[in-house]
């Protein structure tokens, strides 16, 4: 019913708990505007993951 995360970084470690029909329809939706393998064109993974960690000004 639910399903759990885990994003681990020097920082420390968060959890987040979703339900897994809301996942799967998120990741659904995800993957007709991003189609699998196209990521690349449309995310700089590195830059932003940065950004949202706080390890860009």
């Amino acid at each position: 019913d639910r399903t759990v995360v885990e994003f681990h970084a020097p920082e420390g470690v968060a959890m987040v708990h979703v339900r897994t029909s809301e996942l799967r329809l998120f990741l659904e939706r995800s993957e007709h505007l991003v189609p699998a393998g196209r990521e690349h064109q449309y995310l700089d993974w590195d830059r932003d993951l940065a950004e949202l960690l706080g390890g860009l000004p």
